[in-house]
């Protein structure tokens, strides 16, 4: 969209070189898996280096006898499954290509054979280094490739049942075969390498994702392919599947719903994010007024309007919004939920493997590819259920005019955006601001994972910038080259996830904006507070993910840049001196 006033154009590029100052902060960062590596080094959290280790998926402290640890689950060859390769039969195995997007580029995915997901530990003191804990046991093998009852661990959760002590619970993910069967693991505080963990619960779906405390209880979620409606499960001593029972059940909740993505516990209510769909539920006892079985009533905050009332649409009105995880996090004593999105990214994805593949051309694969840029966003709601726009862009959020919203429809969801950033921490860089164009061209479509350390709060971003070097090495079609230029100069955010600093919900400031320094660690999957400093795990599917230890103070934070913006405090002075002729010509032509 062009800006049709040039005092329109001078005030945003005012307001860019004055924005542009970063905190001042006392933060640093250092890198606590296979010290010495490089990008385009092998990671995967192994000490000896394993590229399938695809990303830190989950991670969780347990309190062990002989000291804290860091625990972190893993999952192997993520995008292997995102690129087709679901659904493995034993007949079928031996007949898949398994070397996806392998080539002789730096860039480019390892060839996959083994899918047993791992899970490694680490001393929080630092006296012991990084150790492989637990490796999925084999289920099936068919010539060089083997699979294992899991190939990834999707959640953590430390939880002490009444009288014990505490255990850390991990939920599987397990969508690489026919038939799959996912579980929920007890490691004991006494878990020692070589020992097996406690298998507490079974499931038919193919993931178990969330998982909470809530009300002295642990609940989890399933996930699974398409179309599998959210069942949520409780257990107050997890020690079989006798011991759980469902608390949600798919005719509670809208059937279209595609299974539960993430769980909280807020205000006395348990929280179910359902991708696009938010249900919030209490136990209200067996019998009483709109309680199911067992005696749980829930109703629709997030949904559609037709099937459910609810007090916004389904994906608070962004068609492109995948899914949305919640954050709990306080600011001058009142508690928020902080709560994250993404677009669904493995489709387009999709599009270049298909390039890859030879089953379309890069140009389609271009114009698919960037048809589905949606950077995420970020918002917030209160105990009233009552939410706000904190990072994102008005237009993107507008009740649907399908789903019965009256006089509602077509109109914007949110009036206004409280946060210093567009969608995707983007706000135009100075040469796209000059330009009178102000389109948001962030790769961040995931804002992916939040927690709070030394009273602040932090978000990572997933930057598939790096992807589009896929197209640029695939094709010689002039206007393409020429697009992908274009956006390269125009965003000035460098391949690599970014990771924001808040102290007061509202202004947000950049730590990194390239992947600690690794254009490969496309992702910031996990974050972990603990007294030792803020963990961060990345997703890294070219060379294996990684784990940082943020450690240190924010002194201040403001408006830093970001997606497109310039994010050295540097040029702020110089900025300010840059303006004098700019006024001076805006003025004379006015």
């Amino acid at each position: 969209m062009r800006l049709g006033r040039r005092n329109t154009i001078f005030a945003m590029a005012c307001f860019f070189l004055i924005a542009a100052s970063v905190a001042w902060a006392a933060l640093a960062w250092t890198r606590t898996t296979n010290v010495s590596g490089t990008p385009g080094m092998p990671d995967g959290i192994d000490p000896s280096g394993d590229r399938n280790n695809s990303y830190a998926w989950c991670m969780e402290v347990l309190p062990q006898t002989d000291g804290d640890y860091l625990y972190v689950g893993s999952n192997r060859n993520l995008a292997y499954f995102i690129y087709g390769g679901k659904n493995m039969t034993s007949e079928q195995i031996e007949n898949l290509s398994l070397n996806y997007l392998s080539g002789d580029l730096p860039y480019e995915q390892p060839g996959a054979t083994d899918f047993r997901a791992k899970i490694f530990r680490y001393k929080l003191d630092g006296t012991e280094p990084w150790e492989q804990v637990y490796k999925s046991p084999e289920q099936f093998t068919s010539g060089d490739v083997t699979l294992g009852k899991e190939s990834g661990f999707r959640g953590m959760q430390t939880y002490a049942p009444a009288g014990q002590d505490p255990a850390l619970f991990v939920v599987t993910f397990n969508e690489g075969v026919s038939n799959p069967v996912c579980r929920v693991l007890k490691f004991p505080g006494d878990f020692s390498p070589g020992d097996n963990p406690e298998e507490v619960f079974t499931d038919t779906t193919g993931s178990l994702r969330g998982i909470t405390v809530h009300d002295g209880k642990l609940y989890v979620g399933t996930s699974g392919s398409k179309n599998t409606v959210p069942t949520v499960w409780c257990a107050e001593n997890p020690v079989s599947n006798d011991s759980w029972s469902p608390v949600l059940y798919p005719s509670d909740v809208n059937r279209n719903s595609s299974g539960v993505w993430d769980l909280a516990s807020y205000n006395g209510f348990l929280y179910v994010f359902a991708n696009t769909r938010v249900y919030k539920g209490q136990h209200v006892g067996i019998g009483e007024p709109g309680a199911n079985a067992q005696g749980w009533a829930w109703e629709t905050v997030v949904g559609s309007k037709l099937s459910q009332e609810a007090k916004y649409p389904t994906g608070l009105g962004n068609p492109n919004i995948a899914a949305m995880s919640p954050f709990p996090f306080s600011i001058g004593g009142r508690d928020y939920v902080y709560v994250t999105t993404f677009a669904n990214m493995p489709v387009a994805l999709g599009y270049l493997a298909a390039a890859l593949n030879g089953i379309v051309s890069p140009d389609v694969a271009f114009g698919q590819f960037f048809a589905r840029l949606d950077p995420a966003q970020v918002y917030r709601f209160d105990e009233n259920d009552d939410w706000e726009m904190i990072i994102g862009d008005l237009d993107k959020n507008v009740y649907p005019t399908s789903d019965d919203w009256g006089a509602l429809e077509g109109t914007p969801v949110f009036n206004s955006r409280l946060g210093n950033y567009g969608a995707g921490f983007y706000n135009p860089s100075l040469e796209q601001v000059l330009q009178g164009d102000d389109t948001n061209l962030s790769f961040n479509q995931y804002t992916w994972w939040m927690d709070t350390y030394g009273g602040n709060l932090y978000c990572t971003t997933f930057d598939y910038r790096v992807f589009t070097r896929y197209i640029r090495d695939l094709t010689s079609d002039p206007t393409v080259i020429e697009r992908l230029d274009l956006v390269d100069r125009l965003n000035t955010n460098p391949m690599g996830f970014d990771l924001y600093v808040t102290k007061d919900g509202i202004n947000w400031s950049a730590v990194t904006r390239d992947g600690f320094g690794d254009p490969y660690n496309y992702g910031g999957r996990i974050l972990k507070s603990t007294p030792s400093g803020l963990f961060v795990g990345t997703a890294n599917p070219f060379w294996g993910a990684q784990v940082w230890k943020v450690t240190g103070t924010v002194d201040e934070t403001g408006g830093g840049g970001g997606g497109g913006g310039c994010s050295s405090a540097g040029l702020a002075p110089m900025g300010l001196v840059l303006l004098v002729p700019l006024f001076v010509l805006f003025r004379r032509k006015g």
